[in-house]
């Protein structure tokens, strides 16, 4: 995971110069961090076949839940949010409240079946969705409403919160390469 984290920072670092040379008009940056997530998830898929074995695979649903209620998927996930949020930041590019997202998906609810985790964490994952909410404007406050409720429902019912944050995921990155596309360096 430490290799990879390093060679996608070094990717991010160095896209400017590719987006300089293509138009990246709002559906190949739609494109791409949709294929970000899904890398990670089927990131999650490919260790927790080979940690757990194929009984939590059986169905897609159960094969959906168990590569996003991973480890695997999270924290490399919340790695390469937090680096292209710290690289864009030192560019100059501010993301504002998108770096509370990253503070969400540090403690997610689903990623670890004990039981103190799965009772503290939904709480985190609530104040880090607050800190967004208080520092956000339009799409991000849905976002953070939309993390910040799934993640208390995780008490009843993961679901939602597997699909929201996926959702969530992808916006970061949509909202990260737009923000650098239409960047103006003084």
């Amino acid at each position: 995971m430490g290799a990879m984290v390093v060679a996608l920072t070094y990717f991010f670092s160095t896209a400017e110069s590719l987006t300089k040379k293509v138009n990246m008009n709002r559906l190949i940056m739609g494109s791409i961090a949709a294929l970000v997530v899904l890398n990670e998830g089927l990131m999650g898929t490919t260790f927790g076949l080979a940690q757990f074995g194929s009984g939590g695979f059986l169905t897609p649903l159960q094969g959906f839940l168990s590569s996003i209620n991973s480890y695997w998927f999270f924290y490399p996930m919340m790695a390469e949010m937090l680096s292209l949020y710290l690289i864009l930041d030192r560019r100059g590019v501010k993301l504002g409240a998108a770096y509370a997202l990253v503070g969400a998906t540090a403690f997610p609810p689903t990623a670890f079946d004990l039981p103190q985790w799965r009772l503290i964490t939904p709480v985190l994952s609530l104040g880090a969705s607050i800190l967004g909410l208080l520092g956000s404007k339009r799409t991000w406050r849905w976002i953070y409403v939309g993390v910040a409720g799934t993640s208390i429902l995780t008490y009843l019912n993961p679901l939602p919160y597997d699909v929201m944050l996926p959702i969530a995921m992808g916006y970061f990155y949509l909202y990260a390469l737009s923000s650098e596309a239409n960047f103006t360096r003084p």
